[in-house]
């Protein structure tokens, strides 16, 4: 056994497997979003993977303080890892990074579970990204209120900290706080970090990130950083946007509109060859306006800019088309013999009764 991967997975007993051989070689452990995982089976886990252990993934465990630990004393050798911390074990995560030197990824978030309140099938959410339930609280998806998420915390101390210790092969550092920080918090911690290997910035929950953050981050790493993760586009000039996208191969922001209106114009684009008035996307709330009137066969004018459209003799107009088609059907072939469909090629003498059926005709009238 070298994989130990757990999702939503729920721990009802605390028995530890007595083998001491058990764990030695796992090389992966990933834990996400789990419920009741004793203390004890984490502690034995990390111990026995020790220098072995490469990558870590431990999200929303309310032991991630033993955790941390653990990995201070055993797991030397890691390579990337991911976890959940708080204000009150700042330290914990530094010691960690000053005895793993060989550090390539990092990734912190704050998500904790609310021991008082359980997660339950209830209050499952379905994550259409990754593809299975979870029940950790999102800022922008209030419903779920199971953890405690400390939106409005000060990240300076913590980003000034990490930059005396930062591991020199650091590649990819993602910061899934929605914590507030200075541009210089910010320029300290990027002096600290060798910028020539890093490869990919991610700070998408981070609201207050200003264009004056990203200035630093032109200034420290913009000619060797490939990818830069954002929260929120309209804190950053299109002038300051287009210099960074110059310098940065590759730049997204968690909350872009402007993602969505190129969905929505494409969309239009292809069902203009469709012929069909009626999209999917309510992007512009005079597209929902119209779109409420003629469904609903409303007999009220509407003045758009492109023109006037008069739904009324619209609707007029198609119903007299239809009434002249009615009108000009030609009564002429009813009068031809049972079963003579010369016009259309077709005779009694052509099918059989295995053939053809009274629907078949039915359908041709």
């Amino acid at each position: 056994l070298k994989i130990i991967q757990c999702e939503n997975f729920d721990f009802y007993g605390s028995e530890l497997i007595e083998d001491p051989k058990a764990f030695k070689k796992i090389r992966k452990v990933k834990l996400d979003c789990c419920v009741g995982i004793p203390t004890e089976f984490m502690k034995v886990l990390l111990q026995r993977a020790g220098e072995n252990l490469r990558d870590l993934k431990v999200n929303g465990l309310p032991c991630f303080a033993e955790i941390l630990q653990c990995c201070i004393l055993y797991c030397h050798g890691l390579r990337s890892i991911e976890t959940t911390i708080d204000k009150q074990h700042l330290d914990l995560f530094i010691g960690l990074l000053m005895v793993c030197k060989d550090l390539r990824d990092i990734s912190v978030d704050d998500i904790k579970y609310d021991p008082l309140n359980a997660p339950t099938p209830a209050n499952y959410i379905i994550d259409d990204d990754d593809e299975y339930f979870i029940n950790r609280y999102s800022q922008r998806n209030p419903r779920s209120q199971i953890i405690d998420h400390t939106a409005t915390e000060e990240g300076n101390e913590f980003l000034e900290k990490m930059a005396k210790v930062l591991p020199p092969y650091l590649k990819t550092f993602r910061f899934y706080l929605d914590w507030w920080f200075t541009p210089k918090a910010l320029e300290t911690f990027l002096e600290g970090a060798n910028c020539e290997n890093l490869e990919t910035l991610d700070f998408s929950r981070c609201e207050t990130f200003s264009e004056k953050h990203l200035n630093v981050v032109l200034k420290y790493c913009g000619g060797s950083l490939t990818k830069l993760l954002l929260c929120i586009s309209k804190n950053i000039s299109k002038e300051g946007l287009s210099k960074a996208r110059k310098m940065i191969r590759e730049i997204e922001f968690a909350d872009d509109e402007e993602k969505f209106c190129d969905e929505y114009l494409r969309e239009i684009q292809d069902r203009e060859e469709l012929g069909d008035p009626y999209l999917d996307f309510d992007l512009d709330p005079l597209n929902r306006v119209l779109e409420d009137e003629l469904g609903f066969g409303s007999q009220y004018d509407l003045d758009l800019d492109l023109g006037e459209l008069d739904v009324e003799d619209s609707f007029s107009d198609e119903e007299s088309e239809d009434s002249d088609e009615v009108s000009s059907y030609d009564h002429s072939d009813d009068e031809e013999s049972d079963g003579d469909y010369s016009d259309d090629g077709y005779s009694d003498d052509d099918c059989s009764d295995d053939d053809c059926s009274d629907d078949d005709y039915s359908i041709d009238e």
